[in-house]
């Protein structure tokens, strides 16, 4: 790969897309990369009661989820919003519904 500054984006089904810049110059490269499932709002890898009372919390406006990723992670349904959609989605995802 040519020096420069690149976007890499990792993607993968249930998981929230991700994108790095990543710099690269006349040495090796080595990156960590991570991505969240879809309703892991605190990234543990597992999406259980913490992420609903967060997606909760933040539709009662107690604790509010600022971390733009932690968001795209609580909206489940992908709309842009984090609303009781979300939530009800969870819950039922917990219930095996």
């Amino acid at each position: 790969v040519k020096p420069g500054t690149y976007t890499l984006t990792i993607s993968k089904n249930y998981h929230v897309t991700r994108s790095y810049s990543v710099t690269v110059d006349e040495e090796n490269i080595a990156l960590d990369v991570m991505i969240i499932l879809l309703g892991d709002v605190n990234a543990d890898g597992k999406i259980s009661l913490i992420d609903c009372n967060m997606v909760y919390n933040h539709i009662n406006e107690t604790a509010i989820i600022a971390d733009e990723y932690a968001f795209m992670c609580a909206d489940v349904n992908s709309d842009g919003n984090l609303d009781n959609d979300d939530y009800d989605m969870l819950y039922n995802y917990l219930l095996g519904l």
